[in-house]
C-alpha cells in the first residue's frame, strides 16, 4: 500500500493534460492489444483527478474518444481485410462453412454483442473484427459502442472517484470482476471449440 501511495503522489505531479493523453492512448490501444490494463488505469486516473481536483469531464471525454476510435479502427480493419483473410482462405482451424455459420449468428445477435463488448475483457479485438466483417452498418455499430462505452467508462470513473482512497476495495472488485469474466470467456471458448469440432466432423461426414 505504501508503494501505491508513492505512485499516486508521483503521478499527482504530472500535468493533467499528460494524464489525459496517456488515458486516451491506452483506451485506444486496449482495443488492439487486449492485455493492456485500460480499465484499471482509468479507475486509478479517476481517483487522481478527484484527489487533485482535475476535470473529470475531460478525463471522461478523452477516455471515451480513445475507446470509440480504437474500436472503430479495429472495425475498419475487419471491414477492409477481414473477409479476405478469413473467407478467401480455407484455414484448417477456421473452415469457411463454419465461418458462414458464425457470420449468420453475428448478423442476428451482433448488436447485442457489440453493446456488451466493454464487459467482455479479452474479446474486444475479436468483436471489433467480426463487427467489421458482418453486415452491420458502421453508423449503427458506432451508436451501440458509444452507448456501451459511455456507461462503462462512467461506472469505472465513479468507482475510482468514490472508492479511490480504499484501494483494497478497488483491487478486490477489479480482481473478482477479472476472475468472473475470465471464467465466462473460458467457458465460451470451450463451447466454441466443441461446436467447431462437431461442425467439422459433421461436414466431413456429409462429403
Amino acid at each position: 500500500m505504501e508503494l501505491v501511495k508513492n505512485i499516486i503522489e508521483m503521478l499527482g505531479q504530472i500535468n493533467p493534460i499528460s494524464l489525459i493523453i496517456i488515458i486516451f492512448i491506452v483506451s485506444f490501444i486496449e482495443n488492439i492489444f487486449p492485455p493492456i490494463p485500460g480499465d484499471s488505469m482509468l479507475v486509478f486516473t479517476a481517483y487522481l483527478f478527484g484527489k487533485f481536483a482535475y476535470s473529470l469531464t475531460s478525463l471522461f471525454i478523452f477516455s471515451f474518444l480513445g475507446s470509440i476510435i480504437g474500436f472503430m479502427f479495429v472495425f475498419a480493419i475487419g471491414h477492409h481485410w477481414g473477409r479476405e483473410f478469413f473467407f478467401q482462405n480455407d484455414h484448417k482451424w477456421m473452415p469457411i462453412n463454419f465461418l458462414h455459420r458464425i457470420e449468420k449468428q453475428f448478423n442476428k445477435y451482433g448488436l447485442w454483442v457489440i453493446f456488451w463488448n466493454r464487459l467482455l475483457l479479452g474479446m474486444r479485438t475479436a468483436i471489433g473484427i467480426f463487427s467489421g466483417i458482418s453486415n452491420i452498418k458502421w453508423w449503427i455499430t458506432l451508436i451501440f459502442i458509444s452507448i456501451s462505452t459511455a456507461i462503462y467508462n462512467f461506472l469505472l470513473m465513479m468507482m475510482g472517484y468514490y472508492l479511490g482512497d480504499n484501494w483494497e476495495k478497488v483491487q478486490v472488485i477489479l480482481k473478482e470482476y477479472n476472475i468472473v469474466t475470465g471464467i465466462i470467456l473460458f467457458v465460451l471458448l470451450a463451447v466454441w471449440l466443441f461446436r467447431r469440432e462437431r461442425f467439422i466432423e459433421n461436414y466431413k461426414g456429409k462429403k
